[in-house]
């Protein structure tokens, strides 16, 4: 048990209470609990939107989004260090090893041999969101020397998740689930929540986490190679990333980075609600009538709308790919908006548009670098407020290297 009171912990205003109050609180909690802790300052958040956003921030402070790519050497000389990648050269004048699973790869390249890492496979079960009125807060178990063990949780987005596993593996690519780690989390399950068991799964994943043979995260300087190591930082990293960023800078800067404060910085992101707490598109009555996509739902297990489906390819950082397509007037958008080399067609070989106005018998046409590469006409009509369909046919003569493709109507 952790007293509130003691130095070693920042849990000030952890509770201890008896066993009563547990079955109180957690009504639906296995029998067998003899007291508990709570501790009111814990939440939960969206891990994936929390990444996007600071990714999106960076982009729109200027800086250049490298995807699909690995380091395959490292050449450091007297003012630069070249990164030779899969994708080609990368020039820094300071390099961080933020690389997670591969950072101990990456620090043998700069000519160090000082940790491994292992990853830890954590296998989930998610929940229906039907379960939810079971579980309103965190609930775990004592925790162990190898960390926090299998909770439940609720989530942002409606769901209960259980979880997760803590396997140590040799593929750091293995994000497969398993037939043991699931049975392995039906058993804690059973006797922390049974009630909870008998809810719908609705999906089963795993990750990896960055464990390594070093009992504490390593953040170190090279002011000589002008390099700074991340590494070892688990699951927690989520938590500790922004303390992270400021300790690595303040190393950097200690080792003789220059750094110049910015006075010209952009305003945060706004990320789009994707959680239950707040008002989501589908239910924004005065958002559907200003713009019907948020009122197209095309998933019906999460409420995804088309309109946020559409956002998504407009944003910052949209989904990897290489050409991107744009609706001009009198369509309101297009989907997919991203083609890239190898993708399977789209769902039955079709584009979907959305027109504002009645069009009986529409002329497609496609436009690339000032040219048309394509061109359809129609023997159905448009109709406004309706998604209607175009052979994807029409895009053979799109340049997978080429820039953005308008698709609108002849006049």
């Amino acid at each position: 048990m952790i007293s509130p009171a003691s130095p070693a912990t920042t849990l000030r205003r952890a509770e201890p209470f008896f066993v009563d109050e547990v079955y109180r609180q957690v009504p639906h909690l296995g029998e067998g609990a003899l007291g508990g802790l709570t501790v009111p300052d814990e939440s939960i958040i969206c891990t994936w939107t929390t990444n996007l956003a600071l990714a999106t921030d960076a982009v729109l402070r200027g800086a250049t989004l490298l995807l699909g790519r690995s380091v395959e050497a490292v050449e450091v000389h007297g003012d630069s260090t070249v990164l030779r990648t899969s994708a080609g050269e990368v020039n820094a004048r300071w390099v961080v090893n933020a690389a997670g699973l591969g950072a101990d790869v990456i620090d043998r390249l700069f000519g160090y041999d000082r940790f491994t890492v292992t990853p830890r496979r954590g296998e989930l079960l998610v929940y229906d969101k039907l379960a939810r009125p079971l579980v309103d807060r965190i609930v775990l178990p004592v925790p162990t020397a190898r960390g926090k063990g299998v909770l439940i949780s609720p989530t942002i987005y409606g769901n209960v998740m259980l979880g997760p596993t803590a396997e140590d593996l040799t593929d750091r690519t293995d994000t497969g689930t398993s037939e043991r780690g699931l049975a392995f989390l039906l058993g804690k399950g059973e006797k922390l929540m049974p009630e909870l068991l008998r809810e719908e799964v609705t999906a089963t994943y795993a990750g990896l986490r960055a464990a390594s043979d070093h009992p504490d995260y390593l953040v170190e300087a090279d002011g000589r190679r002008r390099y700074v190591l991340a590494g070892g930082i688990r699951s927690t990293g989520l938590t500790s990333g922004i303390a992270v960023a400021e300790h690595v800078a303040d190393l950097a800067r200690d080792a003789g980075l220059v750094l110049v404060p910015r006075e010209d910085l952009p305003e945060p992101p706004h990320m789009p609600n994707i959680g239950e707490a707040y008002l989501r598109p589908y239910r924004d009555a005065a958002r559907i009538a200003a713009d019907p996509a948020y009122g197209t739902v095309v998933c019906f297990c999460e409420r995804v709308t088309a309109g946020e489906i559409r956002d998504t390819f407009r944003s910052p950082i949209p989904p990897a790919g290489q050409v991107r397509l744009v609706a001009d007037e009198p369509f309101r958008w297009v989907s997919p908006e991203i083609l890239r080399p190898g993708d399977p067609a789209p769902a039955r070989r079709r584009l979907l548009l959305w027109s504002d106005r009645y069009i009986p018998f529409p002329r497609i046409v496609l436009r690339q670098d000032g040219k048309v590469v394509g061109r359809r006409r129609l023997w159905w009509p448009a109709a406004p407020g309706r998604v209607f369909r175009i052979p994807t046919g029409i895009l053979a003569g799109v340049d997978p290297q080429g820039g953005t493709v308008h698709v609108g109507v002849d006049a």
